[in-house]
């Protein structure tokens, strides 16, 4: 957990390193009771947008490459339905 959690820091740093970026939450692991069970290896990341600025697939790409900089990491991107 504790090396998740660094790791995890340095991801919401690459993110919000975007001028789009206003904060992020994260959420590392997921109970196992959970539909949809992850451990501590696993985190989501919600991140609030600033209004206006660039078009949302050149703020995504940004987004995905600062991620992919850090390493071996699989990132996916989404919203809320």
């Amino acid at each position: 957990l504790e090396s998740s959690d660094r790791f995890g820091t340095k991801i919401e740093e690459a993110i919000l390193a975007v001028p789009e970026a206003k904060s992020t939450i994260r959420r590392t692991g997921r109970a196992e009771l959970d539909e949809h069970a992850e451990g501590v290896h696993f985190s989501e990341i919600d991140v609030d947008f600033k209004e206006g600025g660039r078009p949302k697939d050149v703020v995504l790409n940004e987004i995905r490459e600062n991620i992919e900089k850090l390493g071996k990491v699989y990132v996916g991107l989404g919203q809320p339905i």
